[in-house]
């Protein structure tokens, strides 16, 4: 289940849509669960913000330098 928020947090990304970005990666902290935990497991702030650095890089354009 947690896949599907992820997705959404890329989605949002990818439309710039900073709110609705909060609001997915929210919906995935809460998704994440441990079969063997009995409390839910959420990612630290490092995690997000690292799968975010992740998508914004993937959306970049690759930009290649000119060769003289």
């Amino acid at each position: 289940m947690q896949n599907v928020y992820f997705h959404e947090v890329e989605a949002a990304y990818r439309r710039r849509r900073a709110h609705d970005a909060a609001v997915a990666s929210s919906l995935a902290a809460q998704a994440v669960w441990s079969g063997t935990q009995r409390r839910p497991r959420y990612p630290t702030l490092g995690q997000v913000l690292l799968r975010a650095r992740d998508v914004l890089q993937r959306l970049q354009p690759e930009v290649h330098p000119i060769r003289a």
